[in-house]
């Protein structure tokens, strides 16, 4: 009687996993169905069933490190059905070319208390999508050239990223497989650049329909490693900086819980961004991965060290 009863239970342990394991994997396809349509994503077939598998190991990732940190920072971005080996070769494709440039080493300049912000200033566009496209250098250099123009003219102009996708053929290795830090800024020395307007951005590599335009810079300096001489240069204006972004794949925060833990911050340096400002406890990131990433499109590094090689590569037009 008691060996039946015992094969009874196991019987119906069975039947419950099972049921379980329907209702997870039935929990599963609902939630990717969801990411799919949240973030326009289509997919079939075989290719369905592997990025299914893709996504469930991120999200177990993404649990695993929030446990590890003890804190909610990361969630579901669009790259949730990217492989990291993907996300690496897509986005974070950024070159470094060893510079002789003469340093910014903090000049006269009083820093203003504890906190600045370009965005309130209105010199920073909003916040843009660079697609599947190598293409953060020229964002993050465009915009600190669009901060200048607004600093020093009062203008705000939106300039082309596309232009200089197209048209600089020596960014190495150019396109939108990514390209030299410094080298976009070295375009617009030489040839100006034009508005969005006038050659809008597409995301993909295209002919070269107009080259140079009315937006000039005379050159720019590379900024001291050190913090005081970071923070220095913001007060002139947004830095293009040079950033390690593998961890940032899955930065989904809160806003009352927000500041990327430094421990993620693992590796060389591999994409460029724009620093349009520091708080009390924080340095303002500018990405270029749509408002659906981060906190509507930024991400807050620590400040006080050199959170994800931040002070390494830091640049400022003039």
């Amino acid at each position: 009687m008691n060996k039946i009863l015992l094969f009874l239970g196991l019987i119906t342990l069975i039947f419950i996993l099972r049921k379980t394991d329907q209702q997870l994997e039935e929990q599963l396809q609902t939630e990717f169905i969801d990411f799919l349509i949240k973030f326009n994503k289509k997919y079939s077939g075989t290719e369905f069933l592997y990025r299914l598998e893709v996504f469930k190991a991120n999200l177990n990732e993404i649990k695993a490190k929030n446990q590890i940190i003890g804190r909610k920072i990361f969630g579901l971005t669009q790259f949730a059905d990217l492989t990291d080996e993907e996300f690496i070769e897509t986005y974070l494709n950024l070159k470094i070319a060893q510079t002789s440039e003469i340093l910014f080493l903090k000049e006269s300049i009083k820093i203003n208390g504890n906190q600045i912000d370009w965005r309130s200033r209105g010199a920073v566009n909003e916040v843009q999508d660079q697609g599947q496209c190598g293409s953060s250098d020229v964002f993050s250099s465009l915009g600190s050239v669009e901060g200048f123009f607004k600093i020093t003219t009062g203008e705000l102009p939106r300039l082309s990223a596309q232009q200089i996708v197209d048209c600089q053929r020596d960014r190495f290795p150019g396109g939108c497989n990514g390209g030299l830090y410094n080298q976009a800024l070295n375009y617009v020395i030489k040839n100006g650049v034009t508005t969005n307007d006038e050659y809008p951005y597409t995301g993909y590599d295209q002919g070269c329909s107009k080259k140079g335009g009315p937006y000039k810079i005379s050159g720019f300096s590379k900024i001291a490693q050190n913090e005081e001489a970071f923070l220095s240069a913001m007060e002139k204006g947004p830095l293009q900086v040079a950033v390690q972004a593998s961890n940032w794949k899955y930065y989904q925060p809160t806003e009352e819980d927000y500041i990327f833990p430094y421990s993620e911050c693992i590796g060389q340096v591999n994409h460029s961004v724009l620093a349009v400002g520091y708080t009390n406890e924080a340095v303002i990131i500018k990405n270029s991965w749509s408002t659906k990433w981060g906190l509507k499109g930024y991400i807050y590094l620590e400040k006080g060290i050199n959170a994800c090689q931040i002070w390494d590569d830091a640049i400022l037009p003039f």
